[in-house]
């Protein structure tokens, strides 16, 4: 960024000056003239003298001379400041037409001139007393980020381009050298241009030679970069220039840094010397970036730099001889920032990844992986990006793994390939391929619970049409079974393959929605019944509603058909059945306002009753491909089917009733909603899973749920299933409470139970100290086992411009194993780049709202 902004000034600088424009006018006194090239002054002199200007069309001008005048002003001319005004430029480095005067008179406005812009002449220094010196005006160093109103904005006006801009100069002074055709501005010499601000004790520019030389506390502004330095000369011709003892700082970023010198070669490339690089608050040099030299070239999108040291406190604690490095969005090929951590599993763990740009639309990164206790790994990861289509393939192996058992193979490895688009407008395409050696590769490399604990890893490609009330799905998909101890039985289908239809198409005939949903499919395992399978399922439906409550009366018909292979002895090869589906959903609106804590408030009460008939028939002659009872929860007390796959259509003549309140702000924005339901069964559910029991029970759970936010930093959430023909009636139950201030103080406490799976706490928070200090920690605790599940406590440090963490991490690949323990360091340096292992992620992940977008 640097590199880029100081050669964009010069650059633009020496572009500013490629089209010049004149000015004249007669000078406060009336005997002279006062013209100006490009803003600056050009040649003085008294009228009766030729003066060189701009054309002037009107038939009573003055005789026009084919080149300027000899005559010239022996002495200089010192005239007050003045702010000129553009007119159309001529031709660069062509003299301009003499309009010679015989009378003292203000000459004729110059063709299409614009107005000039009147100004106070500058006879005090800019204000510095806002955040110290004038390069830190408006820059709220304390804050360690960019001020809350935003990054000051110069006092240049950014509403047309700056090439398009006027040129305001202001001076306590202004000496014009005829002889010399050179313009002196001295005494707190302010020069504006659109949205760029210079500021010099003294500014000179010579008309003959094209170049401009600015002295003493140079400074210069535009949005996103601001610049300082003991002088500066510019080439404007050649496109050539340099400023020497450098300070700059990039708002945008709130970083900055010094060069000794900085010089444009020409207008793509640029040098500098003794530069430096950091994000610390001035004074401050917790980190800083040194290089003796550094080259940018501008057109390839490259910079490179020699003998470059990154010093903490100004101690020196990496170097590198070379690097290069990309200046703009265009990638570059090269070493990244290396993770460590340590891990009772891999051991010390070191990565060293290398970025490979191969072209600008796919990169690839290849990391090698050092493990204490595994050996060498190498990584692999390759990106593509097209207009219609992106995808990542990624891929490991470990060739001799130190920790594998005698007898076992040694080589490991998983890869992945992930890909998704467009074929046409209407045909989309979406694979997920992955693949692990052995069943232990996740728990070993896994990383984390949810993870290590996948026992079926999906292997799916899909095409699918989109038409406007429809889509048709074409798929194959099998599974790769990562847990040994799970029954054959159990284990899941393949689909080789699966075709589906789906369409919903509302407002029809007489307000009716018709519905389909029609299936094919082929499913396989190695073990068990196999065959083909056809699920055809239309649909009408006639919504009615209003804005005090709705109704939906809705009837389908199912037919399920099977062709069966490897199917038990005497069982029948093509079973099927047929049901039909009534069902009625209703709902009711009311609202009053009221007050809440002195605050206006909506409240609504919305009952809701929903009724579901199918018949009963025997389905235990067809087999279970895909299909598992849901769980009960609120959402699914509105549902036409308890299972959710064709295999199965449970019986029912059920009522669900449930009623919802919401309590709504101002603004709309909700602060409590609460809901409970349940449902009465007027017959016994006979139609189960193998193995299931007939439910005879006349109401299910009670089944409630509330999410509130109690104030603006204080959130809660809980929901519970509360069975009353059971005798420990609880079936379900958790809760969650939740903090986060500005400050992002946060704090969590959840619990979770579900009857005879699991029951765990989780507490998890993040809690500032002083001095930049915060704790960050989480436990989850499982009461189930009396085993902690996952725990990790750490530190981080912010310095403002860096930040440092430690977290020392426990957890468990499954419930009842041997836990496994983590030390992971990480530095940030803001504005730079990390260095350590990706702790954020495991941060954002265990603590609920670290995320900054949560």
């Amino acid at each position: 960024m640097l590199p880029v902004a100081i050669s964009s000034l010069l650059l633009l600088s020496a572009a500013q000056a490629a089209k010049p424009t004149w000015e004249c006018r007669t000078a406060p006194d009336g005997a002279t003239w006062e013209c100006f090239k490009d803003g600056l002054p050009a040649a003085a002199g008294p009228l009766d003298q030729p003066v060189t200007t701009a054309p002037v069309a009107e038939k009573s001008s003055p005789a026009v001379a084919d080149k300027p005048s000899a005559a010239v002003q022996e002495e200089p001319v010192i005239a007050p400041a003045i702010r000129p005004a553009h007119i159309a430029a001529p031709v660069e480095k062509q003299p301009a037409p003499v309009v010679t005067a015989k009378e003292p008179i203000r000459p004729p406005a110059p063709v299409q001139a614009k107005p000039v812009v009147p100004t106070t002449v500058a006879t005090t220094s800019p204000d510095q007393s806002l955040f110290g010196p004038r390069i830190d005006r408006g820059l709220n160093w304390s804050q360690c980020s960019v001020a809350s109103g935003g990054t000051p904005t110069p006092r240049g006006t950014a509403a047309i381009s700056n090439e398009e801009a006027q040129t305001h100069i202001s001076s306590d002074a202004a000496e014009i050298r005829r002889n010399d055709e050179e313009s002196i501005f001295s005494g707190n010499v302010e020069v504006i241009r659109g949205s760029q601000v210079i500021e010099a004790n003294e500014i000179r520019y010579n008309n003959k030679t094209d170049n401009l030389h600015a002295q003493g506390d140079v400074y210069y502004q535009e949005p996103g970069l601001r610049i300082s330095g003991t002088s500066a000369t510019f080439d404007m011709e050649n496109h050539q220039g340099q400023i020497e003892a450098v300070e700059y700082r990039l708002p945008y970023r709130m970083a900055r840094g010094s060069a000794d010198k900085a010089e444009i070669q020409n207008k793509d490339q640029s040098r500098f010397d003794g530069i430096s690089y950091t994000t610390c608050r001035p004074g401050s040099n917790s980190w800083v970036l040194r290089a003796d030299t550094m080259d940018i070239d501008q057109a390839t999108g490259r910079g490179e730099a020699r003998n470059v040291i990154l010093a903490l406190s100004d101690m020196p604690v990496f170097y590198l001889p070379y690097i290069s490095f990309p200046i703009d969005d265009r990638r570059k090929t090269g070493m990244l920032a290396p993770s460590m951590g340590q891990s009772d599993e891999t051991g010390t763990d070191i990565s060293m990844p290398y970025y490979l740009n191969l072209a600008p639309n796919y990169d690839a990164t290849i990391t090698p992986r050092v493990m204490s206790k595994r050996g060498l790994m190498l990584a692999g990861e390759l990106r593509y990006l097209t207009g219609d289509h992106s995808g990542i393939i990624t891929g490991e192996i470990l060739p001799d793994d130190d920790e594998a058992p005698k007898g076992q193979n040694k080589t490991r490895g998983a890869f992945s390939i992930k890909g998704r688009g467009w074929l046409t407008q209407n045909i989309s395409v979406d694979a997920n391929i992955n693949h692990v050696s052995d069943d232990e590769y996740l728990e070993d490399f896994g990383g984390s619970l949810a993870v290590s604990s996948t026992r079926q890893m999906e292997r799916r490609a899909d095409i699918t049409y989109h038409g406007e009330y429809w889509s048709l799905l074409g798929r194959v998909q099998h599974f790769q079974s990562l847990d040994e101890t799970l029954a054959s039985t159990s284990r899941a289908y393949n689909r080789l393959p699966q075709v589906r239809l789906a369409l919903n198409k509302p407002d029809q005939l007489y307000g009716l929605t018709y519905h389909l949903n029609a299936e094919y499919a082929w499913f396989d395992r190695s073990i068990g019944v196999r065959g083909h399978r056809y699920d055809l399922h239309p649909g009408l439906s006639l919504p009615m509603s209003r804005s005090w409550g709705f109704i939906t009366p809705k009837i389908t018909a199912r037919y399920t058909g099977y062709q069966l292979e490897d199917e038990a002895i005497g069982a029948t090869d093509d079973p099927d059945r047929f049901l039909g589906t009534l069902s009625i959903d209703s709902g009711l609106y009311f609202d009053r306002q009221a007050n809440w804590f002195g605050s206006s408030v909506t409240q609504t009460i919305e009952p809701r009753a929903f009724y579901l008939l199918i018949p009963r028939e025997d389905q235990d002659d067809q087999p279970i491909f895909d299909t598992s009872k849901l769980s009960f929860s609120f959402a699914n007390l509105f549902r036409e089917n308890r299972f959710n796959g064709a295999d199965r259509v449970g019986d029912a003549n059920q009522l669900t009733l449930a009623v919802t309140s919401r309590t709504l702000g101002a603004t709309g924005k909700e602060l409590l909603r609460a809901s409970i339901g349940s449902i009465i069964y007027f017959r016994d559910r006979t139609e189960q899973l193998p193995g299931g029991r007939n439910l005879d029970e006349e109401t299910s759970a009670i089944v409630a749920e509330m999410g509130a936010r109690l104030t603006e930093n204080w959130s809660t959430r809980a929901s519970g299933q509360w069975d009353p023909h059971n005798s420990d009636h609880t079936d379900k139950s958790a809760f969650q409470l939740h903090y986060r201030d500005e400050e992002r103080r946060i704090l969590n406490l959840a619990y979770r139970f579900t009857r005879d799976v699991s029951e765990q706490t989780d507490f998890s928070g993040r809690l500032p100290l002083f001095d930049h200090l915060t704790l960050v920690g989480r436990w989850n605790y499982s009461l189930r086992y009396n085993q902690t599940m996952e725990g990790f406590g750490g530190i981080e440090y912010d310095g403002c411009c860096y930040v440092a963490r430690a977290v020392v991490r426990n957890y468990v690949n499954k419930a009842g194993e041997e836990a496994n323990t983590g030390i992971f360091l990480q530095i940030e340096f803001k504005g730079l780049g990390s260095v350590g292992s990706d702790i954020i992620t495991l941060l954002d992940r265990g603590i609920f709202g670290y995320a900054q977008n949560e």
